[in-house]
């Protein structure tokens, strides 16, 4: 379907210029077809957590992801 060692640079680039829609709509496309891969819930992860949703972001992400967003985020 996609390339899987792309996804993860493409998902940190849409957090970074804050493209909500795009991230979610490729997210809910993942779940729907890739449940089972963990790449989706990395995707579902960082949208939550663009949203503000971080104790949501925080049980999806594992935490050594998260504060790399969290230092992206700060720089």
């Amino acid at each position: 379907m996609y390339n899987q060692a792309c996804l993860p640079i493409h998902f940190v680039c849409l957090h970074e210029l804050r493209e909500k829609n795009k991230l979610f709509l490729f997210a809910h496309e993942l779940v729907e077809h890739s449940p089972d891969k963990a790449i989706t819930w990395f995707s579902v992860g960082c949208y939550n957590f663009l949203i503000g949703q971080n104790s949501e972001a925080r049980d999806i992400l594992p935490r050594h992801l998260l504060w790399i967003l969290i230092a992206g985020q700060r720089g």
